[in-house]
């Protein structure tokens, strides 16, 4: 489990996780990466080896002339004397350090673009899995948690995925400019990583404590913030009315602050041992070199080895800072990533119920002996029901509230599993494992509308279409579907008629407007089963009549199961159904 992970293996803990959820085609280009990474180690190399005839050439260009090789490969380029070598040996000391630029750009580019591909596998994934989770899941997960994971722990995710590919780098890198600096010298190789590791080690056993801190407080003040905004925005009317934003304010800025001052820390943490060290090394280096002076070193010998100290620590200190402050980042961010890594790795399988045919006929829907609670702590909600419900049928709920007819309308519609007893169709248990498939046909063929009915953010016709791509939408049956709920006239006496936004929620409308657009989008979808969940409460009676009629007078053969406190809604239903405190008091056909 995540919980039992111990800190002092985070970062290994982390990369194998990571490495174990992304897919093969990612793996594929991490190892494609991998080899653009022994290239910038290879292009370094490169770097410093031609600093040093380089150098030889501009202190002393006729003793570096001597040298047998250097005069068989000039011959073979045409120079004939050390005066036409300096141009040369420049031009490719320039050459060697562009094309060591263009190589470590290259795969800083790729890491980011891979990062960001990973990172947006991670996040759909995590959605995929969100959406794919049991009813009874959702019931008990909190909305801004995921919101949360979605918008800012995955962003985490994605820069400890760059860390990793940039700690690997870097670390290429400092083995391939070591390795040539011992066939340089010796000295230098075993000075630079020695010295500046040895304090960057230091750094990072004081550091540690604070950055574990730091992550947790980020994981857990974002959530709080997202939960805080949503608050805030749920209850804007009454901020409105009560004059109450400052109380708002100060929620949001309770856990705004920790979480922005969380990542200054870590990004603090990650940057200012650079500095330090940069430091270091010019008062080393000006010490070595006041030192040498006071030696009588020739001044040929000083400028070479000046310049390639000077050189070594230059490429060597930024790719050890980059392999610290990628260890920090990771360090900091390891709570954000592992609670994406938690959903990531929920076994959901995803149902594409595209492919789902919806059951074109069926002869009755039966509840034998159900009783369901949410926990094994609960108290039943209902209790060994039975009832049966004929195709065709128009059948009327009722009950008092917290009786559990919603209750029964989500196992009905296969959205909670009963803790015992069957629900069958046409004999067949939907909630079965073996049955799954049915249990996708049966919910591809209802129709559902809730009494509080959720809008996006977008226009009358997307709202009723939702869930369609626009080139499968007819228009003529949206305006159909609008008829019958009897809201056709209100929209086309719009500006904009089916093209109007209806604003986050559909706060432009009245709750009626809504409701009818909800039942709208019900029947534009045709299914065999309606649903009614007191959808039309918020209707005027009159209103609310001509809706029933209209939907009752459509061509399609439907299953109507309709919750109304209204007795001239359960009029029209030829069986009803009273829920009393959990239990089927009585039927009435």
């Amino acid at each position: 489990m995540l919980k039992k992970i111990k800190p002092r293996n985070i970062h290994i803990y982390l990369f194998f996780k990571i490495w174990n959820a992304i897919n093969i085609r990612r793996k594929k280009q991490l190892f494609l990466v991998s080899i653009l990474m022994i290239l910038s180690g290879l292009s370094e190399m490169l770097t410093l080896a031609s600093l040093v005839p380089f150098l030889s050439v501009i202190t002393n260009p006729s003793e570096f002339w001597e040298i047998r090789i250097v005069q068989k490969v000039a011959l073979i380029f045409g120079v004939i004397s050390y005066e036409d070598l300096m141009p040369i040996v420049t031009i490719l000391f320039i050459s060697a350090v562009c094309l060591s630029a263009i190589v470590r750009l290259l795969n800083l580019w790729i890491n980011i673009k891979l990062s960001a591909l990973i990172g947006s596998d991670f996040a759909c994934k995590t959605y995929e899995n969100v959406l794919s989770r049991q009813y009874s899941s959702y019931l008990n997960s909190s909305s801004s948690k995921t919101i949360s994971t979605l918008t800012s722990k995955v962003p985490a995710l994605c820069t400890v995925v760059t860390k990793y590919l940039q700690f690997f780098t870097a670390f290429v890198v400092i083995v391939g400019i070591l390795l040539t600096l011992i066939l340089i010298e010796k000295t230098i190789a075993i000075f630079v990583p020695i010295v500046f590791g040895v304090i960057y080690l230091i750094i990072g056993f004081i550091l540690n404590k604070k950055l574990k801190v730091s992550s947790k407080i980020i994981a857990t003040s974002s959530d709080k913030m997202v939960k805080s905004v949503q608050q805030g925005l749920g209850h804007f009317r009454e901020i409105i009315l009560e004059g109450n934003q400052k109380y708002f304010l100060s929620d949001f800025k309770k856990y705004d602050f920790p979480m922005r001052l969380g990542y200054a820390k870590n990004l603090y943490f990650a940057m200012f041992p650079r500095y330090i060290l940069e430091t270091i090394g010019i008062i080393i280096i000006s010490l070595i070199a006041y030192s040498l002076t006071q030696r009588d070193a020739q001044s040929i010998s000083l400028i070479s080895f000046l310049g390639i100290l000077t050189l070594g620590v230059q490429r060597i200190l930024p790719s050890i800072q980059i392999i610290y402050s990628s260890w920090a980042e990771i360090s900091g961010y390891s709570k954000p990533t592992l609670d994406v890594l938690e959903i990531v790795e929920e076994n959901k399988k995803f149902y594409n119920l595209n492919n789902i045919v919806p059951i074109e006929k069926f002869t009755k829907i039966e509840f034998k002996n159900v009783s369901f609670k949410y926990s094994k702590n609960d108290d039943f909600i209902l209790k060994n029901i039975s009832t049966e419900i004929y195709s065709g049928d128009v059948v009327g709920i009722i009950g008092k509230t917290g009786s559990g007819k919603s209750t029964f309308i989500d196992l009905l519609m296969g959205l909670l599993q009963p803790t015992m007893g069957e629900i069958l169709i046409d004999g067949k248990n939907i909630n079965k494992p073996s049955n799954r498939k049915l249990l996708s046909q049966w919910r591809k063929s209802l129709a559902h509308v809730p009494q509080s009915i959720f809008l996006s953010e977008g226009t009358i016709k997307e709202n009723i279409s939702l869930g369609i791509n626009d080139n499968l939408i007819r228009n003529s049956e949206i305006k159909n579907s609008a008829k019958i709920a009897f809201i056709d006239e209100f929209i086309n006496s719009l500006d904009l008629k089916y093209n109007t936004y209806v604003g986050e929620r559909g706060v432009k409308l009245s709750g009626g407007q809504v409701q009818r657009i909800g039942i709208a989008r019900a029947l534009f979808k045709k299914k065999k089963v309606l649903i009614l969940d007191e959808a039309t409460s918020a209707l005027d009676t009159n209103t609310e009549e001509n809706v029933i009629l209209n939907i009752g007078k459509e061509k399609i053969a439907r299953t109507i199961i309709m919750i109304s406190h209204r007795h001239s809604t359960l009029d029209k239903c030829n069986k009803l159904i009273e829920i009393k405190k959990g239990k089927l008091l009585e039927v009435k056909n």
